[in-house]
């Protein structure tokens, strides 16, 4: 037991100076990027007059966006993906893995994920994206999570508009229960806060899990349960503020309330979380929530992001945050021939 605490110290230890280093030589960075920017550039200004005159409008938008000392609620650094991306005409791929532990909104035991996002191609100011998302969770039960969006840069006015449609899954093995929705939603995103609104459609929302008759009566009586689980309709509106501590660690802070609609009564809730990212790849999050429903939920979440370009998660490629995992809920019907 000595050895593996000394081991496990020993791993954070090097994680720390790997932040550390990181984290303080940011300019090394950045003077790559810088470079390959103007070489990129260069190949700009060799076409036409019109490319050479918005490469260098977008270089310049980039000089503007640098983060001053100042910038803590506001992050205009986040802006530079928008810009630097762009110019460079590359794709973006960004893969996660990441773990969630306890209970959440709908859920029971914690669940382990592997994201997919890729931004494949940019038209302008206009970038679509896929996102693929596969849960494995503790209790040997599968989710899946397909959705296709776009975001637009709004370069007047300094910000991102986005829209998206999800095809969402969850089955349960030892029941052998299948459930399907869509969710669609819409975001408005600027370096000083994001509103994020979501809806979730079930399609064939029940299913039975068990019948039991009980006619143990004088006569011919008798009363039928029937006992359902089902996919609950609804949505949730999110607001969050970035907060950054330099180009290369922030957090984030979101909250907000949510509404589902049960057979029985409906139910209304409220959210909150705290996320913070190190080193640009390492995510710790934390979140709460209750409902009538569901109750307290608390649960914290780990995660790892690499990136397989070399633009960096930012505005116009950070993470679709939506309900991921489709909440349950059970009930239960009576019918008698008294």
């Amino acid at each position: 037991m000595k050895y593996e605490y000394s081991v496990k110290n020993s791993l954070f230890f090097y994680l720390l100076i790997i932040c550390f280093v990181l984290q303080n030589f940011p300019s090394v960075i950045l003077a790559d990027e810088e470079t390959g920017l103007v070489e990129r550039q260069d190949v700009y200004e060799k076409t036409t007059p019109t490319q050479k005159t918005t490469s260098a409008q977008k270089t310049t938008s980039a000089q503007k966006t640098v983060c001053g000392a100042g910038d803590f609620l506001c992050c205009p650094w986040m802006f530079n993906d928008i810009d630097r991306c762009t110019l460079m005409g590359e794709n973006s791929l960004f893969v996660t893995l990441r773990y969630l532990g306890n209970r959440g909104i709908g859920f029971n035991t914690g669940y382990t994920t592997l994201e997919f996002l890729a931004f494949p191609y940019q038209r302008g100011n206009v970038w679509p994206f896929v996102d693929l998302r596969a849960h494995q969770f503790t209790n040997s039960q599968q989710a899946a999570n397909l959705g296709l969006g776009s975001r637009w840069f709004v370069e007047g006015l300094q910000f991102v508009f986005g829209a998206n449609l999800y095809y969402d899954f969850r089955m349960k093995h030892f029941q052998s229960l299948y459930f399907n929705q869509i969710g669609a939603g819409i975001e408005f995103i600027t370096r000083c806060f994001d509103l994020t609104l979501n809806g979730y459609f079930p399609i064939d929302r029940s299913r039975l899990l068990q019948r039991c008759c009980f006619d143990d009566y004088i006569g011919n009586y008798y009363f039928i349960e029937h006992h359902y689980e089902s996919a609950l309709t609804g949505g949730n509106l999110q607001l969050g503020i970035p907060i950054c501590f330099n180009r290369c660690s922030y957090a984030y802070l979101y909250f907000g309330p949510y509404y589902y609609d049960r057979q029985c009564e409906d139910t209304f809730g409220f959210n909150v979380g705290f996320e913070a990212t190190f080193c640009g790849w390492i995510t710790f999050e934390g979140n709460a929530s209750y409902d009538k429903l569901f109750r307290a939920r608390t649960n914290l979440q780990v995660g790892i992001t690499f990136p397989f370009r070399r633009c960096k998660q930012g505005l116009m490629t950070q993470r679709v945050r939506r309900r991921e995992i489709i909440p349950l809920d059970q009930y239960s019907r009576w019918s008698s021939n008294f």
